[in-house]
C-alpha cells in the first residue's frame, strides 16, 4: 500500500493518561494559556507534581525541576510541532532526569483491506527495518484488536544511527477510521524501558466525533 492515508472525519481522544504524557497543544485560543510557554509552565508543574515525590521538596529544588522541565517541553515544540505526520502529538516523561519520548497519533480514514492497512500504519512488513520487525496482536477496550509493532531502522542508509519505533495499529468500524500510534526514538533503551507505559498509553485512546460535529 503506497497511497498517503487520508484524515479521518472523526477524531480521537485520550481518557485516563497519567500527566506525564503531555499533549503539545498546536492552538491556545480558547485555553487558558496564552501562549506555549504559559502552557509548558503549567504541564510541567503537573508532570513535577506526577514524579516529584521522591525528589528534594525545598521550594529552589522544585523550582530548578520544574524549569527544567518546562525547557524540555518547549524544545518538543520546537523539534516537533509542524513537523512531524501527526494528528496529535504527545510527549512522555518518564522521570525526573529521564529523556522525554515522543509519541504521535494518526487519526486517518478507513481504507482498503484492515489486515493490509493495519500492517502499513503500524510498519509490520518493515521496508526501512535492519531486521524483522517483531509483530504481535494486541487490543484494547475502547479500539478492540490491532497491532503492536517494535521495529529498528536507520534513518538513511548512510546514518550510523538507529531509530527504534513502537507502533500500534486499530480500526474503528463503528467510525470507519482508522488510528494509528507511533512513539520513536534514538533511544533503544529508553524505548524498550518505556514499552509498557506506552502500551498502557495506546489503552486510553478511544475514537470520537470531531470536534464541532452535530450530535443527533
Amino acid at each position: 500500500m503506497n497511497t498517503v492515508p487520508e484524515p479521518s472525519d472523526n477524531w480521537a481522544a485520550i481518557e485516563g493518561a497519567p500527566p506525564t504524557w503531555i499533549p503539545l497543544i498546536p492552538d491556545f485560543t480558547g485555553t487558558p494559556w496564552a501562549d506555549r510557554a504559559g502552557y509548558a509552565r503549567q504541564a510541567a508543574e503537573w508532570v513535577w507534581l506526577a514524579i516529584g515525590s521522591q525528589q528534594p521538596q525545598d521550594a529552589a529544588s522544585r523550582e530548578q525541576h520544574v524549569e527544567r522541565l518546562t525547557t524540555v517541553i518547549l524544545d518538543a515544540y520546537e523539534s516537533l510541532s509542524g513537523k512531524v505526520l501527526a494528528h496529535q502529538t504527545f510527549l512522555y516523561i518518564p522521570g525526573p532526569e529521564a529523556p522525554p519520548l515522543p509519541a504521535l497519533l494518526g487519526i486517518w480514514k478507513s481504507a482498503g483491506a484492515r489486515d493490509e492497512r493495519l500492517r502499513y500504519l503500524a510498519g509490520a512488513d518493515g521496508h526501512d527495518a535492519i531486521q524483522p520487525p517483531d509483530v504481535e496482536e494486541f487490543s484494547t477496550e475502547h479500539l478492540g484488536s490491532g497491532l503492536r509493532v517494535f521495529s529498528v531502522s536507520k534513518p538513511d542508509e548512510d546514518s550510523a544511527e538507529l531509530m527504534g519505533t513502537l507502533a500500534y495499529a486499530f480500526r474503528s468500524e463503528a467510525y470507519q477510521t482508522d488510528i494509528q500510534l507511533r512513539a520513536p526514538s534514538y533511544d533503544l533503551g529508553l524505548l524498550q524501558a518505556c514499552a509498557d507505559d506506552v502500551d498502557e498509553f495506546a489503552r486510553c485512546i478511544f475514537v470520537t466525533p470531531a470536534p464541532g460535529a452535530a450530535r443527533g
